[in-house]
């Protein structure tokens, strides 16, 4: 089951399952990450499958694609902040322009000298 993008597993004998995935968190948490492919995992014995290959071979790709969209919208929220900053510096600054380009205007006398 997985719950606010935690996968949670809980001991029980699932009957009517397609495969049984047997391997460490560590070893599952590198193939979630791309370290490593289940093909790898198999051959260095850590990750047993009973079962269909395939279905096991699409969890993993369906879990690895949900991770990545995680990683993505958190970027993507990251980014609106910056750039409502940067258009009010650019105001700023283009107001700064404005007031030297006046030179009737004290300030602006001012800036310029």
């Amino acid at each position: 089951q997985i719950t606010d993008g935690k996968l949670l597993v809980e001991p029980y004998e699932y009957y009517d399952r397609d495969v049984k995935i047997i391997v460490t968190g560590e070893e599952l948490e590198k193939i979630i990450k791309g370290e490593k492919t289940p093909q790898e995992s198999i051959g260095d014995g850590i990750l047993m499958l009973e079962g269909d290959t395939e279905a096991a071979l699409r969890l993993f790709s369906l879990v690895k694609k949900a991770t990545k969209k995680t990683v993505a919208k958190k970027e993507t929220a990251k980014k609106p902040v910056k750039k409502a900053v940067a258009k009010k510096t650019t105001k700023a600054e283009k107001e700064i322009v404005e007031m030297t380009k006046k030179p009737s205007n004290k300030v602006a006398k001012d800036i310029v000298k």
